[in-house]
């Protein structure tokens, strides 16, 4: 199959799968969130907050570095090496991890109900122990991906639509979101097993060593962006009320949404990124990766934050008040984890790790200093205005270093689309205050987006996909 064919094949298996499961989630939440109401809403945010730091240990930087040697050499020994390792590895990390976990929540100062639902969600450890997406992306089987986000999705919303009626079923709502990713993550356990036929646990030290000293700083990485990306969740939960927590947490599902589009894109762009070993090269692969990644998240964030308080009131309804004006400051955030994603992934596909630890460590230690200060005194507008300040500086730091690698800046060409969506959107917040739907509003702010985009030229789609169709004998071809 032609580079073009595969990414234009990965990129509707990713699509749709990701509307489709995201669609399914948001269903979920909404429901969710008004059953279990702001406080019960709160304390699973809380608890998701708390164990995202637990499962950095097991997941670490290993599903980037099994992707990138996976697409590098995918031959079916290989594969079933790193499998067998580095399933044992995390392993190994989620039972220390729990163990860990356990003993923290005997002695954190919290109601029975909270550490109850603490614990229960803990068990996410084992089953992202177990997960081997990274195999199938890294083989470019994106369909995999696809189906894998579809089940979890799926289980949720049948699991908690039947069982979850409430606000006392707030641990019941945990337990179901822990079985579905269990399952999920057996499944595709499975089909591994049905392709290659055995797994074993071992121990290759060697390959231990080399797996961990490239994993580590991808794994600090992520420990940093959850720092300076939900550090407040965190904070919040421990020194603020449940409703706060869960008020702020309602933004941050739409925040989390509109994320969904640089999954999609980086995951079809990770084996180009990997493969590319020149400067013009890696110029010209990570031009269209930031037009794609510009283009759909200036018009998506521009909407939502245009339409944030309506929005937030169709969703979860008038007990989630104060999730509007938040929303408005996690919009302009995500914009700049637009940037920010791009060129962590990036620089993570070029071995440039501890490049992007720097820049991302920075950001996550300011997260963690200024969280710690204000967000116990101010509360949510201090997470908030945390959340943008963080996301800008690391804008800043990855500016000044992809500039040294690459001799190219990116965010000129960000504020451009900003820039041409601020002006879509409002006027499509004008029809909205003549009496337009919300909805009618936001979509007619997103038509006006593309024909400016179409008619000012800003974005050739030709021009996007014909780096994918390029045929030479080097990195190049698949």
């Amino acid at each position: 199959m032609s580079r073009a064919k595969k990414v234009i094949k990965n990129l509707f298996s990713l699509t749709v799968a990701d509307v489709a499961s995201k669609g399914i989630v948001f269903i979920t939440t909404t429901y969710l969130a008004r059953v279990l109401q702001p406080d019960g809403f709160g304390i699973i945010g809380y608890a998701n907050s708390f164990v995202a730091y637990f499962l950095i240990f097991v997941n670490l930087g290993f599903n980037i570095f099994g992707v990138r040697e996976v697409s590098k050499s995918p031959f079916t020994q290989n594969i079933k090496n790193y499998v067998n390792n580095i399933v044992t590895i995390r392993g190994a990390f989620a039972v220390i991890s729990y163990f860990l976990f356990f003993l923290i929540i005997l002695f954190i100062d919290k109601p029975e109900e909270v550490k109850f639902v603490l614990l229960i969600t803990g068990f996410n450890l084992f089953s992202n122990a177990l997960m081997l997406d990274w195999v199938f992306i890294g083989l470019e089987r994106m369909e995999i991906q696809a189906i894998r986000q579809l089940i979890t999705g799926t289980l949720n919303l049948i699991g908690i639509y039947i069982f979850v009626n409430e606000r006392t079923d707030t641990a019941l709502a945990a337990t179901i979101f822990v079985i579905a990713t269990a399952v999920n993550a057996c499944w595709i356990f499975l089909y591994y097993l049905k392709l290659y036929k055995n797994f074993r646990f071992e121990l290759n030290f060697s390959l231990w060593k080399r797996i961990l000293k490239s994993s580590f700083p991808i794994g600090l990485t992520n420990l940093s962006v959850i720092l300076y990306s939900s550090f407040s969740i965190l904070i919040l939960g421990f020194f603020r009320t449940y409703y706060e927590t869960g008020v702020y947490d309602a933004a941050f599902r739409f925040y989390s949404l509109t994320m969904m589009p640089i999954g999609i894109i980086q995951g079809a762009f990770l084996p180009l990124l990997s493969r590319s070993s020149e400067l013009g090269e890696k110029q010209a692969v990570m031009e269209k990766y930031n037009t794609l990644l510009f283009l759909v998240g200036a018009i998506v964030c521009g909407s939502i934050f245009t339409f944030s308080e309506p929005f937030s009131n169709i969703v979860f309804g008038d007990k989630f008040i104060e999730t509007g004006w938040i929303l408005k400051f996690l919009m302009l955030s995500s914009m700049l984890a637009f940037f920010n994603q791009g060129h962590l992934m990036a620089l993570s596909a070029w071995n440039r790790e501890n490049l992007v630890l720097k820049c991302i460590a920075v950001s996550g230690l300011a997260s963690v200093a200024l969280n710690l200060i204000f967000t116990p005194i101010y509360g949510t507008i201090a997470a908030a205005s945390i959340s943008v300040f963080c996301e800008f500086l690391t804008v800043i730091l990855f500016s000044i270093f992809t500039y040294k690698l690459l001799k190219k800046f990116y965010f000129f060409k960000l504020l451009k689309f900003v820039g041409i969506s601020a002006i879509a959107s409002l006027l499509g917040y004008i029809a909205f205050k003549n009496g337009v739907h919300s909805i009618f509003s936001a979509f007619l702010s997103f038509s006006i987006y593309i024909l400016f985009i179409i008619k000012m030229k800003i974005v050739n789609l030709q021009e996007v996909i014909s780096y994918f169709k390029k045929k030479e004998k080097t990195a190049n071809e698949i």
